[in-house]
């Protein structure tokens, strides 16, 4: 104990009870204070500390109901920057700062601070989308993830509602890191993430994952728990495929995008470059990309290539007939389609297939 210094001793449980009944805020229970509009224990049980807590500003703002809008709009703030992927760093970011405080006079929380409201935001859009989707008829797709770099799998399940005469937007219910790939482990997911949300399977009219043997069984096994739906494959990823036989009808501007990318792309990013994804379309990309600057890609690696008519023609060819084909895949991609909508493109682009005079595509057609 330091010299000259002094420790008051803790209240008698008579003189707390006697505190407590001029401010009811505060219970006692023979052992430790708490403050029930703060919700918090107040330490070492004195007279001043007791007293120092009921006359702070953040107790008698709770008390009287005035922090009440200041925790909401802390809530609103974190949902937004969470919702625009903001970084909360950007709180002690002086611009960002300034610019709330001019339209009103805020204190500005810490970045620990707002991450305590992290779990609030989700439990409150939790609830939100279980009332948004009570008794609603949905429509599940399940989606499985490699990453290649990290060796793992990802699982991601979607929902949306099927609205008979409107469109409306997918919600991301859950996305988890499996171990394994397979069945049981996809489906104890699934049904895991529909019990969390209170959805049941007789909700579910259509199932739409990829044509894997692993999905076909998850629909099966899902049935069994008493699911009555209709399950279709993806028909983007149809579509991926058919861009894939293309790639593999065409072997000499293959050879010539592979060739050229590993000797101007990789080496320059601030050249023109095609879209690289895990897609095939990006394959088709880069043959667009090579029609348009034909002549002004000329390497010592791909002279020989380039001075191929074939390939020009090839890539003309390319070019005239699957440019609709990557058309149709980025709007079928746009999530505020209709179901009417998304078949009429699918309808399209296999008439304009089908359509399609190329003896060195016979297979897609079929």
């Amino acid at each position: 104990m330091l010299k000259g210094r002094t420790v008051k001793k803790p209240l008698s449980s008579k003189l707390v009870n006697r505190f407590i009944e001029n401010h009811p805020s505060l219970s006692y229970n023979g052992v430790n204070v708490k403050c029930l509009v703060c919700n918090i224990y107040i330490n070492h049980i004195t007279k001043s500390n007791l007293q120092r807590h009921v006359d702070s500003a953040r107790h008698k703002d709770r008390n009287t109901g005035a922090d009440t809008k200041y925790d909401e709009f802390l809530f609103d703030l974190c949902t937004m920057m969470v919702v625009c992927n903001l970084p909360f760093t950007l709180l002690r970011n002086r611009s960002f700062i300034s610019s709330l405080k001019k339209y009103g006079n805020v204190d500005l929380p810490s970045c620990t601070h707002l991450r305590r409201y992290l779990k609030s935001v989700r439990v409150r859009l939790e609830n939100k989308i279980k009332a948004d989707l009570k008794n609603k008829k949905v429509w599940l797709s399940v989606d499985e993830t490699t990453d290649d770099r990290r060796k793992r799998s990802v699982l991601h399940v979607m929902v949306r509602k099927m609205e008979p005469n409107q469109s409306s937007s997918s919600i991301l219910l859950a996305s988890r890191q499996i171990q394994e790939c397979t069945a049981p482990v996809i489906l104890k997911v699934m049904l895991n993430t529909l019990d969390k949300f209170e959805i049941s399977t007789d909700q579910i009219l259509m199932l739409v994952t990829d044509d894997g043997a692993t999905m076909l069984s998850v629909s099966r096994s899902l049935k069994e728990e008493g699911g009555n739906f209709l399950h279709i494959t993806c028909k983007i990823q149809a579509l991926h495929l058919v861009a894939e036989q293309i790639r593999e009808c065409y072997p000499n501007v293959d050879a010539l995008i592979s060739s050229t990318n590993k000797a101007v792309f990789l080496k320059s990013p601030k050249r023109p470059q095609p879209i690289l994804t895990p897609w095939r379309t990006s394959w088709l990309r880069s043959a667009f990309h090579y029609h348009k600057y034909f002549e002004d890609i000329c390497i010592k690696e791909s002279r020989i290539k380039f001075q191929n008519t074939q390939v020009k023609n090839d890539l003309q060819t390319i070019h005239n007939n699957y440019f609709g084909l990557v058309q149709a895949l980025e709007i079928l991609q746009n999530s505020s389609l209709s179901l009417q909508e998304s078949v009429q493109v699918l309808k399209d682009t296999h008439a304009q297939l089908c359509s399609i005079e190329d003896a060195s595509i016979l297979t897609v057609r079929r």
